[in-house]
C-alpha cells in the first residue's frame, strides 16, 4: 500500500511539474517583446522548488503514461468494436 501511495505521489508530482512547465512556456510565448515573465511569488518559491525536485523523478512515469494512454485511444479509434463501460446502457 505504501508503494502504491508513493508511486501515486510521484505521478502527481510529475503531472504537476508538467503543468507548471507548460504554464511557464505559455507565459513566455505570450509576453510582449522586451518583457520578461513574472517571477514566482516569494510565498510559493518553496512549493515550486519542492515540485521541481519531486516532479523530475516522476516525469518519466508521466511521459510513459501519457504515451500509453494516447496509443490506447488511437487503437480504440481504429477498432470497429464499441467499447463502453458495463454500467452504461443506451436509452
Amino acid at each position: 500500500m505504501i508503494a502504491f501511495a508513493a508511486g501515486g505521489g510521484l505521478l502527481l508530482a510529475g503531472a504537476s511539474l508538467t503543468a507548471l512547465l507548460r504554464y511557464r512556456r505559455r507565459q513566455f510565448r505570450q509576453r510582449r517583446p522586451g518583457r520578461t515573465i513574472g517571477s514566482t511569488p516569494p510565498e510559493l518559491l518553496h512549493v515550486e522548488r519542492a515540485l521541481q525536485e519531486a516532479g523530475s523523478v516522476g516525469s518519466a512515469d508521466v511521459t510513459w503514461l501519457d504515451h500509453a494512454l494516447r496509443a490506447l485511444v488511437q487503437a480504440l479509434a481504429r477498432s470497429t468494436v464499441l467499447v463502453c463501460p458495463t454500467w452504461w446502457r443506451p436509452a
